[in-house]
């Protein structure tokens, strides 16, 4: 019984020091990352700033958008479009953008940085998308409300 206890001793500290070195390489690919991102959006705004805040993805890797977020901004035609089943009433595309801009968490006085191209961008991916653009008769009504 004695020799079990020790075993199951030393795999215990032999677990405990696999997750310590686990635990370490993740902070540090945590921390490479986070270092990339910041270069990434350096080199971004010093070169294409205008293209890029128009861009849905780069938005969200700048203002750090968390996952459920991110899936939520690109969901919001969807669920506009099951609201605009529902009632009828579209919203308009400024009342659209503000909600877009909700989601993401962009603070008030941050809002005029962020164009309206980002949301005619996003909206048109799903209106030119062939296999969803005939579902989602919300978004030619949101357009023609600009």
């Amino acid at each position: 019984m004695e020799k079990r206890i020790l075993f199951l001793e030393k795999e215990r500290e032999e677990l405990i020091n696999t997750i310590e070195i686990m635990d370490k390489n993740l902070f540090e690919i945590q921390e490479t990352v986070s270092k990339l991102e910041h270069v990434l959006i350096k080199i971004v705004e010093n070169s294409y700033t205008e293209e890029f805040n128009s861009d849905l993805e780069y938005i969200l890797l700048k203002h750090d958008v968390n996952t459920e977020d991110s899936y939520n901004a690109k969901m919001l035609p969807l669920r506009m479009q099951k609201a605009y089943k529902e009632t009828g009433i579209a919203p308009t595309f400024q009342e659209f953008h503000n909600e877009l801009l909700e989601i993401i968490g962009i603070e008030a006085d941050d809002k005029e940085n962020i164009p309206t191209t980002l949301t005619t961008k996003l909206l048109k991916s799903y209106h030119d998308d062939k296999d969803v653009s005939d579902l989602l008769t919300v978004i030619p009504a949101i357009l023609l409300n600009k």
